[in-house]
């Protein structure tokens, strides 16, 4: 058997570590974890700032603040829970099709058409983020 990609247990660690902060978050509502180091160091948010309380409003049925709040935090807990099933789903069938997925992405993204609205997207969501000073 081939040995596997580190994509094969990265996604799952990044998986457990934001299923940790989500269910630190859900268990003191009233203390949050600020693991943003942008925004321990600098007092600004990041461009992912609030994506925690995004997924955890769209999680209790506030689809439409939790976009409000980071539209970053809805795509990246749909896009982490969709590898993560992907990745077992490879696992269980012994097959690689994420890796391949995965690789044709990293091609993709290389390509400038497709780079630069990703960072203007992410610089547009970044200074919402400060306006909205989060």
């Amino acid at each position: 058997m081939k040995k596997l990609h580190p994509v094969y247990w990265i996604i799952p660690l990044l998986a457990a570590g934001g299923f940790a902060i989500l269910w630190f978050d859900l268990a003191h509502p009233a203390d949050p974890l600020v693991v943003c180091p942008v925004k321990l160091v600098s007092g600004l948010p990041c461009p992912a700032c609030g994506s925690t309380r995004s997924i955890l409003l769209a999680l209790t049925g506030h689809p439409l603040e939790a976009l409000a709040t980071n539209p970053l935090g809805i795509l990246s807990g749909l896009a982490g829970s969709l590898c993560l099933a992907w990745i077992v789903f490879d696992l269980v069938r012994n097959t690689r099709s994420f890796e391949r997925c995965y690789h044709q992405a990293e091609r993709s993204i290389k390509r400038k058409v497709v780079y630069l609205p990703l960072i203007a997207l992410l610089l547009a969501n970044w200074c919402w983020n400060i306006t909205k000073d989060l």
